[in-house]
């Protein structure tokens, strides 16, 4: 998975004003970022994990969209019922509006990606997933 990701508010209103009441917008870019390491102020999670966590890192491509930097799941040996999470270490508003790009690169069992939002820990969240082996966007939510 690669993704970058932010929080932004609502669409302009009427006029083209931004509602005041909206909050600030927050986008992660992951340029400042060192190659090869976790962002500062996320924290690497499993959901139903065996205790070997995937590795995660800031990865350059010369071609990216957004910027050269972008976040990649690098490695994990998880299968079956195991999840693979990084999850913001700020807690953030009740009601947003989130964006990712996604591409999925590998994946034998599985491949794609999403969003997790509303995470209390590893075992509960709602999170929006796109498998694009299985030919489905889902959303879930993850109570254990």
């Amino acid at each position: 998975m690669l993704a970058s990701c932010h929080e932004q508010p609502p669409p302009p209103g009427p006029g083209g004003h931004q509602d005041p009441a909206a909050g600030p917008m927050r986008l992660w870019t992951f340029e400042d970022d060192a190659s090869g390491t976790i962002p500062s102020g996320w924290s690497v999670a499993e959901t139903n994990g065996d205790g070997t966590p995937a590795r995660w890192a800031v990865t350059e491509m010369e071609d990216a969209q957004q910027g050269a930097r972008f976040l990649q799941l690098a490695e994990s040996h998880n299968s079956g019922s195991t999840y693979n999470l990084l999850l913001a270490d700020d807690a953030f508003p009740a009601d947003l509006q989130l964006a990712v790009w996604l591409r999925a690169d590998s994946g034998k069992e599985d491949r794609g990606g999403g969003l997790v939002w509303r995470a209390q820990d590893a075992d509960h969240y709602f999170v929006t997933r796109w498998n694009p082996a299985e030919k489905n966007l889902r959303l879930y939510a993850v109570e254990k």
